[in-house]
């Protein structure tokens, strides 16, 4: 008798739940065609990298890399490459000591600490694929750019020696053959004052030849004083141009030519005590 009802159990729960099935089946076989396309559908756009050195798109290219857009660079405010150590995964970035514009990198804990002429780097850091050689004024300043690449591990096959730990990609705003430019003031605490403008585009008819001009003015107050030098502590005084030419022979040759100027009056960053 108890075999005979558990058995009914079972035989009224499966029914139940084949009807449930087949009722919902019905249910979305009836819906309308409108409603579907009510339903927006959100395509994300492909980042084009150039991380093995031919474009691809972030989603295909087989290698740990992270990159900003324009719009990804302004909307996170970074201002120089520094401020990739928050962004990046397995990522130490920060300004030498003693100084405002060497740069100390570390990508998965290989780097070289000690910012020296004599001594190579474990990150390399590239400005339109052209190494930089010595950390000294390695540590960027973000304007007027295509996009930032951040290539997590070693990378010599492409990139040669002295990318064991990774590279940093720096890649300029590319030559457009259509005329147009920008202006961007900001302001902020600290007396904060950056000003950045470029303008480019065809300098013939058929878009053979193109140039660009970007200039880049940073100003800000340090967070304090240097009680021996009177010297302002962290503050920023930078003037950068950067001016691109280029001929566009046919779309699949092309020869660029960048003169990239910098000068940084800018005061020694502030050190952080571990001990007071």
């Amino acid at each position: 008798m108890k075999r005979t009802k558990i058995s009914l159990a079972i035989s009224v729960v499966l029914g139940l739940a084949c009807y449930a099935s087949a009722h919902a089946q019905d249910t979305e076989s009836t819906a309308s065609p409108d409603e579907g396309q009510s339903a927006a559908v959100t395509k994300l756009e492909g980042i084009t990298v150039t991380a093995r050195k031919r474009k691809e798109t972030l989603m295909d290219v087989p290698v740990a890399v992270t990159a900003f857009t324009p719009e990804r660079v302004d909307t996170l405010n970074i201002e120089d490459l520094s401020d990739l150590g928050g962004q990046v995964p397995n990522l130490t970035i920060y300004a030498a000591r003693g100084s405002s514009s060497t740069v100390t990198a570390y990508i998965r804990g290989v780097g070289q600490s000690d910012p020296l002429w004599g001594v190579d780097p474990g990150v390399g850091i590239y400005l339109d694929d052209v190494y930089i050689a010595r950390p000294q004024g390695a540590l960027l300043d973000v304007f007027d750019v295509e996009r930032v690449e951040v290539l997590r591990g070693p990378q010599g096959t492409l990139y040669g020696k002295n990318t064991i730990g990774g590279a940093i990609k720096y890649v300029s705003r590319q030559l457009s053959p259509k005329f147009g430019g920008y202006g961007q003031i900001t302001v902020g605490n600290y007396s904060q004052l950056d000003a950045k403008a470029a303008v480019g585009g065809a300098l013939d008819e058929g878009g053979m030849f193109r140039g660009r001009v970007a200039v880049a003015s940073l100003n800000r107050d340090g967070f304090g004083e240097n009680i021996v030098t009177k010297q302002p502590v962290s503050d920023k005084e930078i003037n950068a141009a950067r001016v691109s030419f280029g001929i566009y022979a046919s779309e699949t040759f092309d020869i660029i030519f960048n003169y990239d100027w910098m000068d940084d009056q800018s005061g020694v960053r502030g050190a952080k005590m571990l001990l007071p």
